[in-house]
């Protein structure tokens, strides 16, 4: 090293000193003269200032020691001073210095190299450290430091000792020296960075960096650090090489590309991507050389990925990619979610974890694409010929998968691939259409079961251990192979309420979710809009949730879509989706809802994030996101997160929200710690949950760690704690009771379970153990331990009915379910029986009788057949529900089950009646495939309104049941109500919507496609042809007569119209129609609209008042104006919607336009 003899510094320091004193006195001798007001110019400062700090011997290293020479240059030509490093690597120098001079700070000639560059304020600096093998960067007067300020900062007269060079305003660092950006400070270079060797680049709290000027290559890694606050924030928006190293961000630092470049982002070797806390975001990313790259956080790509040949791309976090991912590398992205808008393309074989296509998308090249959870196309996925495997979304034996969904804009077209289903879990198959199709599980015997009729161009292949099945059609035009079995019987239609993956009772009301994400509830829904399905009318079969404020994924455009988990409470229920977002609907007293108050809600609504933050993953700054489990109780509600939390809103009149407090909460808030203790608390809420469960007023929930907590109403001893305050308002540990002595006991508490349910005012739970607990309420034997005192502490409840497995001789065990209602108990055990408990009186227990039950009955057959029932019990259920009166449950081979009250339909059976014992869910009867024999299957659409309901299936038909006197069921008779569902006759079909006898070929376009006025119904055909029936005193059939009711379906005449819209004689080229009160208008692909009925107060929109018209007439412009007329008419029509005496449309050019009757202001124009 070059070592600066002292004697050069003291001849500077002497020269330095002497000028001073000159110009100090030529200064002090000239006179003031006094002049005008101005604003006073004044130049650089100078001041004496201390820079001190401690020296390194590396990035995170030990000090250096003492005895080391330390130099302070001004500008990288002016010695400012130097002295020796003290004990402990401390120095300190002191010397003038002006403000915005440039500072530099080194070693003298010592074997560790070490820069320190800022520009200074001219104060005192008394943390400026130097690091072994780093040039430290800053700016102290609030500015960016930039190359040009570091070449002004170069000491030539000590070059070997620099650890840097600037040429032609780009930076390159010395061999495996790093850059390093100060605590605070912004590094804006104006040129290129180039770190040697395998230095890195480095940056403190709160800083920001750009590289926005050309190329970078930084030979290490790039490191965000956050040690005592905010993580610094990089733009990445030129040209990057990480050649040797990785991307490493804190948990608050911020990797960003801002837009507008193109830049792009090459890893090399084996670099990695670690955000501890936001999204990283990229242009292009490009791996290159050898070696793995991993992405082990989230990570969004504006345009491209290249997998360079050579290099594997994996990792753990989620990526977004806008546009292509090619190269010759290998993906192995297992464990999260891809997500991907352009082509696939390589010959290599790669794989996910979780991919989602949101445009269309081209798989070009060979190879495999390995999906081990989810592929979701929102968006078409061309298969091309490369091998697409789906080893589904759980490997657990007596799960259940979907592993390819697809919304509304997306489908799988298969070209010439092969699709491999290889999950071990039973299976459910959505596609239509594939070339060749295997069947090959990687451990045990699944079933996969055919959702929909698919055709196999190609060859079928299903292997050993693996089971083909389904009610649907099969067809394969090339070889079937493979040891595995087939089973597909005549296709019987699809029951949407077969398959189901789970049910829940609310108050008066029950909603079940599909294996694909729907959600359909039945029951009670005039008090409380508690159904989800926009309306407040009751229904005795199931209704579709609709999406509501559902966005993105979590919608198909009409119907709430892509829901993992439900729960109901009273009046109310809540779904949570894939997404990560959470709904919720029905009664908003108390804020149950948890969308910050209002009114009730017949449509889902978003909950909101309360007490939820963006930091801890819980909020994306609005909503609530990132649960994991939810549950509702009484009048409230409580969820579970991913990242631990706890969180709870509703009604906390008995401190059910466990915030300490007894404060009803609109939005959700974090519930408090309370007893817990360990992992259970981070020393102020309650986390670390693994299940919760929402009871009348009280909660509770069981932890990782084993233990069991409860919190609101202890009336009844429904805490399990025998100190419990009345109300509890924090988490309160849960004593052990009769499980004391045993594995289920830590000594004092009860700990170990696996499961547990919170009702009415008792609660149950299931230990690993295999035993059966409940505390609580007992005044209907709903303990089940054979008697009716309340208990504050667990007690076992017995076996009662309980045979085989399911009994230790004494006590009920081998539970795999457990649920509490009001007043009764219901489990299902893992050999497959059923049994409930306690209040009978309105048959909920399902075991025939009214009598409450102190200890378990088995649950009788009822309707089940085959697999469900042993001959006189219900069996093989998979899971269970009950509320206050009543009772469902799912069985294993796809049934759905109720029993109990019926007062509002929520036993799903098509009436009100009472059942003893379990009945199927039933959606009436019919005849060929959209029947099982007794049952009503393969709906695609229902439409509910006045007193009929009618149904179209998915082959066409449509079905009508309810209120007849104006012969609006459309079956040649005048009936007063008929109560299962009939198939509407032909009547004056074209011969393209009839099989000779019945209306066929009806589809749905719209969210209305079979619509049903007050007294009279009308359908459209596939064909475009329209037909009514019903009710027609005022021409609303639109077949050119008024006055008598029409039992058939009557086709509508042209009337007005004309072109594409008519075929010489009737009404053609419908696209969606809409029944009024007494008028129809519909809406032609032309983009036409035309009404007919009743024409008072103006509903037809003709511009005339006092008539009826028997026949369509058009709907003339009003003040539509551009695109939306022809200058007489309106045109350019999406969709219409008619009310009792209005109507109102929309247009492709997104105008809203409304006419009729007006006096509540249903028109929308301010009058």
């Amino acid at each position: 090293m070059h070592l600066l003899p002292r004697t050069k510094h003291l001849k500077k320091y002497a020269r330095q000193v002497l000028c001073f004193w000159i110009m100090f006195l030529v200064l002090s001798s000239l006179v003031y003269l006094p002049m005008s007001p101005v604003s006073e110019v004044r130049e650089a400062r100078a001041a004496t200032v201390t820079i001190s700090g401690i020296v390194y011997s590396s990035f995170g290293g030990s000090n250096i020691g003492s005895g080391k020479t330390i130099n302070v240059y001004q500008n990288g030509s002016t010695l400012v001073g130097s002295n020796s490093t003290a004990a402990g690597g401390s120095y300190s120098v002191t010397g003038t210095i002006n403000a915005s001079d440039v500072v530099t700070v080194y070693i003298d000639g010592d074997a560790v190299d070490a820069n320190t560059v800022f520009v200074s304020d001219a104060t005192n600096n008394p943390n400026v450290d130097l690091y072994g093998s780093v040039l430290a960067v800053g700016h102290h007067t609030g500015s960016s430091i930039t190359n040009s300020n570091l070449s002004t900062g170069y000491v030539s007269g000590d070059a070997t000792d620099m650890v840097y060079s600037v040429t032609s305003g780009n930076l390159t660092t010395s061999s495996n020296v790093s850059v390093y950006v100060m605590p605070g400070d912004t590094h804006d270079p104006g040129g290129t960075i180039t770190t040697g060797g395998t230095g890195d680049f480095i940056m403190a709290t709160s800083t920001v960096a750009y590289f926005d000027n050309s190329s970078n290559t930084i030979g290490g890694d790039i490191r965000l650090l956050s040690l005592n606050g905010t993580g610094g924030q990089l733009y990445l928006d030129t040209n990057t090489t990480i050649s040797g190293g990785d991307i490493l961000a804190s948990s608050t630092a911020n990797i960003l590309y801002s837009g507008g470049a193109t830049p792009t982002i090459t890893l090399g070797a084996s670099g990695s991507i670690y955000d501890g806390g936001a999204t990283s975001t990229f242009y292009n990313l490009t791996t290159s050389g050898s070696g793995n790259t991993a992405i082990q956080s989230a990570i969004k790509v504006a345009n491209n990925i290249s997998v360079g040949s050579g290099t594997t791309l994996s990792g753990t976090g989620d990526i977004t990619v806008t546009g292509t991912v090619t190269g010759a590398g290998t993906v192995s992205h297992t464990g999260t979610f891809y997500t991907g808008a352009g082509d696939l393309g390589s010959n290599t074989n790669w794989s996910f974890g979780n991919l989602t296509v949101n445009a269309t998308t081209t798989a070009e090249g060979t190879g495999t694409m390995t999906i081990g959870g989810q592929l979701y196309l929102l968006k078409p996925l061309k298969a091309g010929s490369k091998t697409w495997t789906l080893n589904g979304t759980t490997s657990g034996v007596g799960a259940t998968s979907t592993p390819l969904l697809y919304s509304t804009d997306g489908f799988f077209d298969p070209a010439t691939s092969t699709l491999v289903y290889a999950g071990r879990a039973e299976t459910f198959i959505t596609p239509t259409s594939t070339y060749n199709l295997t069947f090959t599980p990687v451990g045990g015997s699944p079933s996969y079961t055919l959702l929909n009729d698919i055709v196999v161009a190609n060859d079928l292949t299903v292997n050993t251990n693996a089971t083909l099945t389904g009610e649907k059609s099969l067809t394969v035009g090339g070889d079937v192979t493979g040891d595995g079995s087939i089973i597909i019987t005549a296709a019987a239609g699809n029951d949407f309420l077969r398959n189901l993956k789970e049910i829940s009772a609310g108050g008066a009301h029950t909603c079940a979710l599909t294996n694909i994400g729907a959600v359909y509830c039945w029951g009670d829904n005039a008090n409380r809009a508690t159904l989800g399905d926009g309306t407040l009318i009751n229904r005795s079969t199931p209704a579709r949730v609709v999406d509501g404020e559902a966005t993105g994924l979590d919608t198909d455009g009409t119907y709430l879509t892509n829901i993992k988990q439900i729960t109901t409470g009273n009046y109310f229920a809540c779904a949570i989706a894939y997404s990560g977002y959470t709904y919720c609907w029905g009664d908003n007293n108390n804020g149950i809802l948890g969308n910050a108050g209002g009114s009730n809600s017949p449509n889902p609504v978003k909950v909101q994030d309360g007490e939820a933050t963006t930091a801890s993953g819980d909020s994306d700054g609005t909503y609530l996101i990132n649960l994991k489990q939810i549950s509702g109780g009484g009048l409230h509600t409580c969820a579970i997160s991913n990242s631990g939390n706890t969180y709870c809103w509703g009604d906390s009149s008995s401190g059910q929200m466990g915030d300490s407090g007894t404060t009803d909460r609109s939005t959700p808030v974090k519930v408090q710690d309370g007893t817990a203790t360990g992992s259970d608390t981070d020393g102020t809420y309650l986390i670390n949950l693994k299940q919760i469960s929402g009871g009348g007023l009280h909660t509770c929930a069981i932890s990782n760690s084993g233990n069991t907590y409860c919190w609101g109403a202890s009336s009844s001893g429904q805490l399990g704690n025998t100190s419990a305050a009345s109300p509890q308002t924090t988490p309160i540990k849960v004593e052990d009771g009769t499980a004391a002595g045993f594995v289920d006991s830590d000594g004092t508490y009860l700990i170990n379970m696996k499961q547990i349910s919170s009702s009415g005012s008792h609660t149950c739970a299931i230990s690993n153990a295999t035993s059966t607990y409940c505390w609580g309420l007992g005044t209907s034997g709903q303990l089940g331990n054979n008697g009716t005192a309340n208990s504050s502490t667990p007690v076992r409840v017995e076996d009662g009915a309980a045979t085989g497995t399911d009994t230790s001789g004494t006590d009920l065990i081998n539970l795999k379910g457990i649920i509490g209602g009001s007043e009764h108990t219901c489990a299902i055990s893992n050999s497959g029986n059923t049994y409930c408990w306690g209040l009978n009186t309105s048959n909920q227990l399902g075991n025939g009788n009214t009598t409450n039950q102190t200890t378990p009955v088995k649950v009788q057959d009822g309707a089940a057949v085959g697999s469900d029932t042993d001959g006189t019990n219900l069996i093989n259920e998979k899971q269970i529900t009950a509320r206050s009166v009543h009772s469902c449950s799912i069985s294993n081979s796809g049934n759905t089950y109720c029993w109990g009250i019926s007062t509002y339909g929520q036993i799903g059976d098509g009436n009100t009646t009472t059942r003893s014992t379990p009945v199927n869910v039933w959606l009436g009867a019919s005849a060929g495939s959209d029947t099982d024999g007794t049952y009503l299957r393969n709906i695609k659409d229902i439409a509910a309104v006045g007193s009929h309901t009618c149904a179209t299936s998915n082959s066409g038909n449509v079905y009508c049941w309810g209120y007849n006197e104006q012969g609006q069921i459309g079956v040649n008779s005048f009936a007063g109500a008929i109560s299962i569902p009939y198939k509407v006759l032909a009547g004056e079909a074209a011969s393209v919507d009839t099989d000779g006898a019945y209306l066929t070929n009806i589809k749905q376009v719209d969210a209305n496609r079979t619509s049903v006025g007050a007294y009279f119904t009308c359908a459209i055909s596939n064909s475009g042809n329209a037909y009514c029936w019903g009710e027609n005193s005022n021409g609303n059939l639109g077949n050119g007569q008024a006055g008598a009711d029409i039992a058939i379906p009557v086709r509508v005449l042209k009337g007005a119209a004309s072109g594409a819209d008519t075929d010489g004689f009737y009404l053609t080229n419908i696209k969606q129609i809409a029944t009024g009160g007494s008028h129809t208008c519909a809406v032609t692909y032309s983009g036409n609209a035309y009404c007919w009925g009743q024409e008072a107060n103006g509903r037809l929109g003709n511009g005339e008042t006092a008539s009826t018209k028997t026949t369509p007439v058009r709907v003339i412009k009003g003040e539509a104006t551009g695109s939306d007329t022809d200058g007489t008419n309106l045109i350019n029509v999406k969709q219409v919607s008619a009310g009792v005496n209005h109507a109102c449309v929309i247009t492709y050019s997104g105008n809203a336009y409304c006419w009729g009757y007006g006096e509540f202001g249903q028109i929308g124009n301010g009058a």
